[in-house]
């Protein structure tokens, strides 16, 4: 394992560990929340500017330049984000991506996040509330301030809306996993009988708060589960905690992808990117 320094892009992180068939990042933050009573109504046109933040850029950069087959991403910020198209990852960006991952024959896992939604029903609703906030009339205080609540609102439904991209993506779709938190907790959503080569079975469904593809078909098509409900994890002081969240799935699933990569090719046959994931 080789200690990778990635402060200079992601701020207040700390050094990450790559090997050579696995490359993690996770950036923190996100751009969602707007304090509408704060805002000052000469500003609201920022609330729709494109958002761009070149840190990402950066960081798949050197993912893709990484040597790695499998990255693995946890995110919550929205960046780089349209802002005022809907809340879409710009063109430029899902070119990057799709140049990156097809030049180097590559996969990126990412985390579906932990909101507990229907994420394709959810971007629904968000895009018809932005709708109805550009469509929304008068200039004086008491309607800036209407109209900044539902901007805040449909930025709530719809700051997840970028992950149906890449589904829909003719390049991407074939080249990214999107994982959602599988548990055995009793409060499992959808839970059924699984068993386990142990001999053991267990109820195993989604956890209640992980977000879900919803109904696109597409969607559905690149998305999995895998646990990530009480997982022992490290934390400062050289101690350790116990955690969940879709985040902590994903490595599970780039960990199997890399070890799959690692086993067919040892055996002489070196699979591409999307034969891997399917």
């Amino acid at each position: 394992m080789s200690t990778l320094d990635v402060r200079g892009w992601i701020p207040n992180s700390s050094p990450i560990s790559a090997s050579t068939a696995l490359y993690s990042f996770q950036e923190s933050g996100y751009y969602t929340n707007l304090n509408c009573a704060s805002v000052d109504p000469a500003e609201f046109d920022s609330l729709l500017a494109e958002k761009v933040d070149d840190s990402l850029y950066d960081a798949f950069r050197t993912a893709f330049a990484s040597g790695a087959r499998v990255i693995t991403t946890s995110f919550n910020t929205q960046s780089p984000m349209d802002y005022k198209n809907a809340y879409k990852f710009p063109d430029d960006y899902l070119d990057l991506l799709a140049t990156g991952l097809v030049e180097n024959d590559q996969i990126l896992v990412v985390s579906a996040g932990n909101f507990g939604y229907d994420i394709t029903a959810q971007s629904k609703e968000g895009k018809a509330l932005l709708q109805k906030a550009e469509n929304m009339q008068g200039h004086d205080s008491v309607s800036l301030r209407e109209k900044r609540y539902v901007v805040s609102e449909a930025a709530e439904k719809l700051h997840s809306r970028h992950l149906l991209q890449y589904a829909e993506h003719p390049i991407l779709r074939e080249r990214v996993v999107v994982v959602v938190n599988a548990t055995q907790n009793a409060g499992a959503r959808s839970a059924s009988k699984v068993t386990f080569q142990n001999g053991g079975t267990y109820d195993v469904g989604l956890a209640a708060d992980s977000c879900t593809p919803g109904d696109n078909e597409l969607f559905q098509g690149i998305t999995v589960s895998a646990f990530g409900t009480g997982i022992r994890v490290t934390i400062s002081e050289a101690s350790y905690k116990t955690s969940a969240g879709t985040s902590l799935s994903v490595p599970m699933v780039g960990g199997l992808l890399s070890l799959m990569d690692e086993y067919y090719t040892k055996k002489g046959w070196r699979p591409t990117g999307p034969q891997l994931v399917n």
